[in-house]
């Protein structure tokens, strides 16, 4: 077959028997032909997108999220995260004096699934206070 002569295969997926020359023609046909065409096209495009970007606006951006990072890290270290307050009681009598709510001691039972002893106790020893409790246990 001369490179005049288009390939005589039917399909042009299958290239086995075509010289590698007429391969490559038979390939510019049919669905590799349109695949490489919607490649070139979308490289085309991106290329296209690249060109267009404003740097000065792509700055101002950038300056802006490094302002709101900076903001950020100075308020951390402004303002510490809560500080834990330790239990200062420590005998079981004392504990047993201090009244907490039995909804208190389920939330805390059922939000960290825990028995009710390590509960009732957490709650006395932060004075009845959920938030303590519950952050003691949790950092715990």
């Amino acid at each position: 077959m001369t490179k005049d002569q288009t390939p005589t295969n039917s399909n042009p997926d299958v290239t086995e028997d075509i010289p590698e020359d007429d391969a490559d023609a038979a390939a510019q046909k049919g669905y590799k032909g349109q695949a490489k065409k919607d490649m070139e096209s979308v490289t085309g495009y991106f290329e296209e997108a690249k060109d267009n970007v404003d740097e000065s606006k792509l700055d101002q951006a950038m300056n802006y999220l490094e302002d709101v990072s900076n903001k950020a890290k100075a308020q951390r270290t402004a303002h510490p995260p809560l500080m834990l307050r330790t239990p200062r009681i420590t005998s079981d009598k004392e504990l047993d004096k201090i009244v907490i709510s039995k909804d208190d001691v389920d939330l805390i039972m059922r939000e960290l699934e825990i028995a009710k002893a390590p509960a009732e106790r957490a709650l006395r020893e932060h004075n009845g206070s959920v938030v303590d409790a519950l952050a003691f246990l949790v950092r715990k």
